[in-house]
């Protein structure tokens, strides 16, 4: 499921980097009318907005409370972020598109920053495990968070790590 995400979005970006050559007036006014729509359709949904900020809130209050529809909004936030990142890159700007960069091996994964460091990221290490995050509330919760390494991955360098 998680393959077939990843090509969805793969392809939503592609058209949207085509229509990203368009007159600006068209790029804004089609960028704009979708996330105005995104963000109307997200409150409508939950009662809060999935289209812009983080959406932390929304998985805190509805994954952890209403389990039997926590699927649903799992598909509906990446279906929403995804059109989101897609209206951004028609507009011109790269807000939207996942940054930094988390690579996953076999035998580990790697972290790096672009180089001006547009989007924040933190990092959390204990002997037990290595978490990435876009804010450091979203480690609080961790077990073991109160004795871990919390940091800031500098920009353009790369972090990787085995186990």
């Amino acid at each position: 499921a998680c393959a077939v995400g990843a090509r969805a979005f793969a392809k939503v970006i592609r058209v949207a980097k085509g229509l990203s050559l368009r007159a600006f007036p068209v790029r804004l006014l089609l960028a704009s009318v979708t996330m105005a729509g995104l963000f109307v359709l997200s409150r409508e949904l939950t009662g809060q907005s999935l289209s812009v900020g983080a959406g932390y809130e929304v998985l805190r209050d509805w994954l952890f409370v209403e389990a039997d529809i926590a699927v649903w909004l799992l598909i509906a936030v990446f279906a929403i972020r995804a059109v989101a990142s897609a209206a951004t890159v028609v507009g011109g700007g790269v807000g939207g598109v996942f940054i930094p960069l988390v690579v996953g091996t076999k035998d580990g994964f790697g972290v790096v920053r672009d180089p001006i460091a547009c989007k924040p990221a933190v990092m959390a290490e204990t002997d037990q495990y290595v978490a990435f995050g876009s804010e450091y509330r979203a480690l609080v919760n961790l077990p073991g968070i109160e004795d871990a390494r919390v940091w800031e991955p500098e920009p353009a360098t790369v972090y990787f790590w085995k186990h």
